[in-house]
């Protein structure tokens, strides 16, 4: 690194060869601070890189915590060469260090001048810098790092427009809980003399550097002298140990004081903001103005001093807004909102010398020059407000107005620099707005989903039952047609009650919001009871007449409830909806946390555009070897890449090997790492932690893992979770030497230590302990401990998701807010996101409700900052407005247009991250992502056929696997042969047992209401034709795997129906064959995602005459949900259903226009062409079924 541009500071570190070097760069404009330490060519210099490595660890870690850019100096990026290792930190403004500062003659800061300390002004300046570093140190803290090292030579003052520029810099020797086990050598020493409560002395110390607080010389409030003696004095007797002195502790003495001397300060000087009218803006006309707004437009003697009054009167009180809004030429405007009127401002000129000529514009006073009653319809467009408690004074030049001409002495005056930090929040980065708009979208179109499930009943309380009858609900129609969904109140609830899922509904008198109010409660005896948190569980029974019977299993005695329920408002939700209001709200929470975490918005927005290289230098471990290429490239390069990286990983490609090889490597080189493993299902984790913890890999005994994805209910308290979590711990706990010497020695210990035993209660902070410690924590994509992760801003180093390409946007948030690397798995060609449909198809549509869509985040439980902070809230004010001209109608069209076409993108945010990716490979740029190619699990006619239609002719058979699938003496299992299936013993991978078409042929369509009984009586018979070559699956030593697969429920459940009758699973089971996943047969094809069988048998269903052909052929056309069907087959894939059908419809003009997939699928597939031959698909129909 050439250092011949930078001036050294002349700042080194003890211990350490680090020093820190500027430099401004011209181009930027902005300074360059950078930390370097000197490296010497062929000296052994792994302490240097030690320390490089360590804190540059601890801030990327840092990068992804709210608030924690405001408090702490973190990286720009890293560097390092044959002669330095450097971090960058990039100031854009001119930062000090706090100990040259304070060598120097300096008094650009008051509050740093012992002199000035003794006016208590100046000392809230010194305590809110102060409370800077608290809260900095906090976030360190809350991660379990230890700073180790406060003092003024790590304390930048940063150049703002405040006093408050305190930043926490000097992460060196950073220390973690778990890094005192094994701390770097260099740092050994400090180590031993390390706490939490360390650092907070260490910040007393530097704050007493001012204050002095020993030798009184300046007079300190009590809760000052308190503070600093606590801990410079009384911070090692055993009183002040047993006190809880952590971050809150801290924080909360820091805002008492700071309020304390705040308050001295103000009985000293009086405090406003002033509002300057002058001569030229104060003409008759703005008086004309004045007396209309004041009723008095015919009062010819209205005077001036009569309109100052109106104005005063308008802006007295407490209660005062503050707008920035651009304008239509794009020129920033500001208002203060009174009362009942809006005064727009400018700043005010503030003369340098005799001449206005060389004027300055400052914030010290408000120049006002006009007065309307509302403001104007683009400042509701674009503008940002803030609600403040201020004491506002008029003043005037003395010619205009003796009354308001001077200030009173006493007063102190404030500046409206607030108008700077509003146009500071408005000037969001265009990309991260746009960003918190589509989640904001996605988030009001899934409360809305939410709202319409909720109905308005009204009750007839009978002794044994409860008579329901529907009231009319606008609110649930217009939800209802706002998601595309038509019909009345009565249509809505019957297919509600159609879903098996909704048995059970929870009667309650008030709109349930949060899940915990889908628990029942109906103690009606207990002495809180409340007539509105009545709520019974309840089970449909009936329909009679107009009205639905319904049940309470555990509430024999119904008549009890009848004066709370009869002739009041009821609502009536299913009680699968607390998952979905669970959910929602979790989001809400991880939303809060992503507001103001620009750095991982525009990583995954622009990926391109923040991609950090840095050369890995680790030594692989054994499973890099067995690695084909595909793997080794992409395991390379999730190494070295910072801080996203996306792997698309096709059916059978070996992601779990890569996870688990990935996971090995990271704790080789940091033993301490943290990672996160999260997907979408339940079954996913399983199958991840199995692998991990399952012995295959060589992981330290040490590490802390969290299981927290086995049936998790939002019902369930946190006890079990406490009591499964801490158990392991509290045994090793109770059998140490320190416990049990405590136990003896100390015996005003006993009781508490006794009952942290036996109460779950007293180890929730020791769980929380635990969670925050963990090194490995396996959980779902939105689960409640993540939730709690983020709450408490716990930070890990890797987030590793698999199912990300089921996941949208909103769902993969969560979990990438709680590291600063991340990977992604996931394959954004096979299943979608579960409400991808809902959410195009009301992006797509030509005009929606949108006040009613942005309502239900703008109000309510559900509200979330979203709206306010993405600018979705005036949007929606302004469509509702009756008074916009074209242009603006026009503005708002193109916004609202933009703003759709992004969600989408934004929505399949994994799609966005992969096709990303690709470009940058395809251009040999710098990527974050690739395909893995080479596919272990498919017969090659399988893979071909998959490779073809879905991945462009990149998979790539593994060579073994594919010898071993050629080799017709490994397949497992045969068919015996009949009069009817004479051809169906293929040796070839796909197997295509047909139906005529009935569109061609004179055969009636099989298919009723999406199922198909002439294919599920094939697959009977198929499989009593099945044997095993042996009794057992040579190549493992099981049960050779079957599955049935079907894109329809009502034939997964028809066809499990039947095998029972035939006893199909028990006849298969006596064969030596076995259920490749749960306990019945035959799946839907989306609950199948992620398995895999040695033979896979697929019922299409679709055997119709309908039209259009979206009707006539529905799944089938979903290319992603067709490729998971058609790629789930080891050995061999026999397909059931109508290839005639395909092929007829692909031939039609309208398909060939319109459906792509289709007609590339059907000519690989059908009998004779030339794809078909490649692939050598077996084609027959069996005889029994060529005719009706």
């Amino acid at each position: 690194m050439d250092m011949t541009s930078y001036t050294d500071l002349g700042i080194s570190y003890e211990n350490s060869n680090a020093r820190l070097y500027y430099r401004y760069d011209e181009d930027a404009e902005n300074i360059e601070l950078v930390k370097v330490w000197t490296r010497t060519p062929n000296i052994d210099d792994t302490l240097i890189r030690e320390l490089w490595s360590h804190e540059l660890r601890y801030l990327n870690k840092l990068q992804l915590i709210n608030g924690a850019q405001d408090f702490l100096l973190l990286s720009k990026e890293s560097r390092f060469d044959d002669y330095t290792y450097a971090i960058v930190f990039d100031l854009n403004e001119e930062h000090q260090i706090l100990s040259q500062y304070l060598e120097r003659d300096n008094d650009r800061y008051a509050y740093l001048d012992k002199n000035k300390l003794t006016f208590p002004i100046y000392r809230v300046s010194l305590w809110k810098n102060i409370l800077r570093l608290a809260r900095g140190l906090n976030i360190l803290h809350n991660q379990g790092l230890l700073h180790s090292n406060i003092c003024s030579r790590n304390i930048l003052l940063k150049d703002t427009n405040t006093d408050e520029n305190f930043v926490l810099t000097g992460f060196e020797y950073c220390l973690s809980l778990s890094d005192l086990k094994n701390p770097l050598s260099s740092i050994s020493g400090q180590a031993s003399k390390s706490s939490y409560l360390q650092d907070w002395v260490q910040i007393a110390a530097l704050c007493n550097i001012f204050l002095d607080y020993r030798s009184k010389s300046i007079e300190l409030m009590p809760s000052e002298f308190t503070f600093l003696k606590e801990l410079l004095d009384d911070s090692l007797s055993n009183k002040t140990r047993a006190k809880s002195i952590n971050g809150d502790y801290i924080i909360n003495k820091i805002e008492n004081i700071i309020y304390d001397v705040k308050s001295l300060a103000d009985k000293e000087s009086g405090k406003e903001y002033i509002v300057f009218f002058n001569n030229h803006f104060l003409n008759l006309r703005l008086i004309k103005q004045i007396k209309a707004l004041a009723n008095a437009a015919n009062n010819d003697n209205y005077l001036l001093e009569e309109a100052l009054d109106f104005i005063n009167d308008d802006l007295s009180g407490e209660n005062i807004t503050l707008i920035y809004a651009k304008d239509n030429k794009d020129e920033d405007k500001y208002f203060i909102k009174g009362k009942r009127y809006i005064y727009e401002v400018i700043k005010y000129r503030e003369p340098t010398s005799f001449s206005m000529a060389t004027s300055i514009e400052s914030w010290s006073r408000a120049t006002c020059f006009n007065i309307t009653e509302s403001l104007p319809h683009w400042a509701k467009f674009s503008k940002k407000s803030i609600d403040c408690q201020i004491s506002v004074r008029l003043i005037t030049p003395s010619k205009v107005s003796q009354k308001y001409a001077k200030p009173s002495t006493n007063t102190r005056y404030e500046d409206w620099s607030q108008f700077d930090l509003l146009k500071q929040e408005n000037s969001l980065d265009p990309t991260v707005k746009e960003f918190l708009q589509s989640l904001a979208m996605c988030h009001a179109i899934e409360v809305a989903e939410y709202r319409r499930n909720i109905f308005k009943v009204v009750a007839d309380v009978k002794m044994d039952s409860i008579l329901l009858k529907l009231e009319k609900n606008i609110d649930i129609l217009n939800l209802s047609k706002l998601l595309g969904i038509n019909g009345s109140v009565l249509d809505l609830f019957n297919n509600k009650l159609s879903d098996g899922e909704n048995n059970k509904w929870i009667l309650s008198r008030r709109e349930l919001e949060k899940s915990s109010e889908f628990k029942t409660w109906d103690n009606i005896t207990s002495m809180h009871f409340n007539d509105e948190d009545i709520r019974l569980e309840l089970i449909y029974d009936k329909k009679i007449g107009d009205q639905f019977c319904f049940h309470v299993s555990n509430s024999p005695d119904l008549l009890r409830f009848a004066q709370y329920f009869n002739n009041h408002p009821l609502y009536l939700t299913p009680i699968s909806q607390a998952g979905s209001s669970a959910l929602l709200h979790r989001k809400n929470k991880a939303y809060i946390a992503l507001i103001n975490n620009s750095y991982l918005i525009k990583s995954l927005v622009s990926p391109d555009e923040n991609i950090k290289k840095i050369p890995y230098n680790h030594s692989y471990t054994s499973s890099y070897s067995e690695m084909d290429a595909s793997k080794q490239k992409v395991y390379t390069d999730i190494l070295q890449t910072y801080p996203n990286y996306v792997v698309q990983g096709p059916p059978g490609v070996g992601k779990t090997f890569l996870v688990t090889a990935l996971i090995e490597q990271i704790f080789k080189d940091e033993p301490n790492s943290k990672i996160v493993i999260t997907a979408q299902s339940h079954a996913t984790v399983q199958v991840l932690y199995d692998a991990l913890m399952g012995g295959d890999i060589n992981l330290s005994k040490n590490i802390i893992s969290i299981d927290d994805f086995k049936n998790e209910s939002i019902f369930d308290d946190d006890t079990s979770k406490i009591e499964k979590h801490t158990q392991k711990y509290i045994e090793d706990l109770k059998s140490s030497l320190l416990w049990n010497r405590a136990y003896i020695e100390y015996p005003s210990l006993k009781n508490d230590m006794d009952q942290f035993i036996q109460s779950t209660e007293k180890r929730k902070p020791f769980y929380k302990q635990i969670i925050s410690s963990a090194n490995i924590l396996f959980t779902t994509s939105n689960s409640g401990i993540i939730e709690e992760l983020i709450k408490n801003n716990i930070q890990f180093d890797w987030t590793i998701m698999e199912e990300s390409g089921k996941a949208s946007g909103n769902e993969l948030i969560s979990p990438l807010l709680l590291s600063h690397r991340r990977l992604m798995i996931g394959d954004h060609k096979q299943l979608p996101p579960f409400s991808e449909t809902v959410v195009n198809s009301i992006l797509e549509r030509d005009s929606i409700d949108y006040s009613l869509l942005i309502d239900g985040i703008s109000n309510g439980s559900f509200k979330t900052n979203l709206t306010r902070i993405s600018g979705l809230d005036e949007l929606s004010e302004l469509m509702q407005s009756d008074e916009l001209d074209n242009d603006t109608i026009k503005q708002l069209n193109q916004t609202i247009k933009r703003i759709f076409t992004k969600t989408k993108t934004h929505f399949s945010l994994f799609k966005h991250l992969v096709e990303t990716s690709e470009r940058l490979n395809i251009n040999n740029s710098s990527s974050m992502g690739d395909l893995l190619k080479i596919q272990y699990r498919m017969h090659p006619n399988i893979s071909k056929l998959i490779s073809s239609l879905f991945y462009k002719d990149q998979l790539i058979n593994h060579k073994e696997t594919e010898n071993k699938y050629l080799d017709i003496t490994t397949k497992p299992f045969i068919f015996s042969t009949n009069d009817h299936f004479p051809n169906i013993n293929s040796d070839k991978g796909i197997v295509w047992l047909g139906i005529q078409d009935p569109n061609k042929y004179n055969f009636l369509p099989q298919e009723k209401d999406y199922t198909n009984e002439f294919e599920a009586q094939i697959i009977i018979k198929s499989l009593e034709l099945i044997q095993s070559k042996s009794q057992l699956n040579a190549e493992n030593n099981k049960p050779i795997k079957l599955m049935v697969l079907s894109p329809y429920k009502k034939q997964v459940d028809m066809l499990n129906s039947l095998f029972l009758t035939h006893k199909t699973v028990e006849k298969i089971q006596q064969k030596g064959f076995c259920i490749a996943q749960g306990d019945n047969l035959c799946k839907t094809v989306d609950s199948f995602q992620g398995g895999e069988a040695d033979l896979i048998i697929l019922s299409l269903v679709r055997h119709n005459t309908h039209t259009p052909i979206r009707k006539a052929l529905g799944f089938l056309l979903d290319a992603r949900r067709m490729n998971v069907m058609l790629s789930r087959a080891k050995y061999q894939m026999i397909i059931v259903g109508s290839l005639d059908m395909l092929a007829w419809w692909s031939n039609d003009s309208r398909a060939k226009d319109s459906e792509e997939f289709l007609v590339k699928m059907t000519n690989m597939l059908i009998p004779n062409s030339i794809q078909a031959k490649e692939l050598e698909i077996c084609h027959y129909i069996p005889i029994a079924y060529q005719n009706n």
